[in-house]
């Protein structure tokens, strides 16, 4: 496996969404349906990540039996506060002094 390393200093128009789903979750066949399920989900609320941000979706065990609705609601939430997050951190600089 390789590892892409991303230069802070470089701004990427486009924000990345990782998924992680360890074995501990279940099986195969479990932690892929959840991948997809995250994926659609990212496909789905991405949109609100800002750019040049990086999310990662862990999903805990508890994620094998969720239902579809509940992570929609859950991944709603947690996008809508990475953006209400960013959108207050976010530098007011235009380059004029006071």
């Amino acid at each position: 496996m390789r590892s892409q390393e991303r230069d802070c200093h470089t701004h990427d128009p486009e924000p990345r969404l990782g998924l992680a789903v360890s074995n501990s979750v279940g099986k195969a066949v479990v932690r892929n349906r959840i991948k997809r399920r995250f994926r659609v989900l990212g496909r789905e609320y991405g949109g609100l990540i800002p750019p040049e941000c990086d999310v990662v979706l862990r999903a805990k065990k508890s994620a094998a039996e969720a239902t579809f609705p509940s992570l929609e609601k859950q991944a709603r939430s947690l996008f809508s506060r990475i953006q209400e997050r960013t959108a207050r951190e976010k530098p007011h600089d235009d380059g004029e002094s006071d």
